[in-house]
């Protein structure tokens, strides 16, 4: 019994290392809405507000000095706002950057008016330092990121294109040690049990 549950164990390190070594992955908005994550659609404020640190545990900027974050009117997936990288409608050859300071597991967020080579890409470490992850994509729609490696905490992110806007943006908390412990022990049970009825059979 004990050298079936030593090769249980294995295989659980096994899977938990493969799922290290790969980073960040796509998901989709239905896996992101498993999480339960946080949404914030940005019209809880004033349509023209520059968006800044008004959402606890986050901080937006973009990556040109004249263009600050701010709201504008006309509410892709949710009214009255979106959030744009210039004071004007869209933001206009701006990228929107996120830090979250708790970091975060998954990300994602509606794009809209998408026009060029649109990208989101996260970072293990605040203001796009660390390990990063790129996913590109064109035409509008929902785009999302998931953090598989423990060690990938998502602490930051770039949402890039020509002219482009945001909305309801989503992300996930980190889950607990706990309920990655409770994930291996399930793997270690079913492994065992598995076995145990094959050898039945």
């Amino acid at each position: 019994m004990k050298k079936k549950l030593l090769a249980g164990l294995a295989t659980v390190i096994m899977v938990l290392g493969f799922a290290g070594i790969a980073g960040a992955v796509s998901i989709t908005e239905a896996q992101l809405d498993a999480m339960i994550p946080v949404v914030i659609n940005f019209d809880d404020v004033a349509s023209g507000t520059p968006i800044t640190t008004q959402y606890s545990g986050l901080t937006f900027s973009t990556d040109q000095a004249w263009a600050p974050v701010a709201i504008a009117t006309g509410g892709y997936r949710s009214s009255p706002n979106y959030l744009g990288g210039d004071t004007g409608q869209y933001g206009w050859n701006t990228d929107i950057i996120v830090n979250f300071g708790m970091g975060i597991a998954a990300l994602g967020a509606d794009w809209a008016n998408g026009n060029g080579a649109d990208f989101l890409t996260v970072y293990s470490g605040l203001n796009l330092t660390g390990l990063s992850e790129t996913l590109s994509f064109t035409g509008y729609g929902p785009h999302h990121f998931y953090a598989l490696d423990p060690d990938f905490v998502i602490r930051s992110a770039r949402f890039g294109d020509l002219f482009f806007a945001i909305d309801d943006l989503k992300y996930a908390a980190v889950p607990e040690p706990s309920t990655l412990l409770l994930l291996g022990s399930g793997l270690i049970g079913l492994g065992y049990f598995g076995r145990k009825r094959m050898k039945r059979k």
